[in-house]
């Protein structure tokens, strides 16, 4: 009797371990059917994670922002206007000139080398 009792119970606890592995499997076949459909599905398309924001960005500091943009702006074109009335001290004509005897001077030095 006592090694009947035994190996019911050994058979009924061999039933329950099958029957919990049989259910895990299940559940993995399943969850691979789920991910070779999902892997399938990227195969066939362009793969393209949809991740955008629709959302509009808000900046706490924005209006603070602009206002300065345009005082910077307004400020630059008064210094513009400024500039552009001034007259220049410089002669760029002198310059020019200057330039030239510069370069015929360097020229003539040049010749005078390669003469000798």
């Amino acid at each position: 009797r006592f090694s009947q009792h035994k190996d019911d119970h050994t058979i009924t606890h061999y039933g329950s371990k099958l029957k919990i592995d049989q259910d895990r499997n299940i559940k993995i076949q399943q969850e691979n059917n789920l991910l070779l459909g999902k892997i399938t599905h990227i195969m066939q398309t362009t793969g393209a994670v949809d991740n955008l924001n629709y959302y509009e960005k808000k900046s706490l500091n924005m209006q603070q922002r602009q206002t300065e943009l345009l005082r910077i702006s307004h400020e630059n074109q008064l210094m513009l206007q400024r500039l552009q009335q001034c007259k220049s001290h410089y002669n760029g004509k002198s310059w020019h000139q200057d330039w030239i005897r510069t370069m015929i001077t360097k020229i003539t030095a040049n010749c005078v080398l390669l003469s000798q």
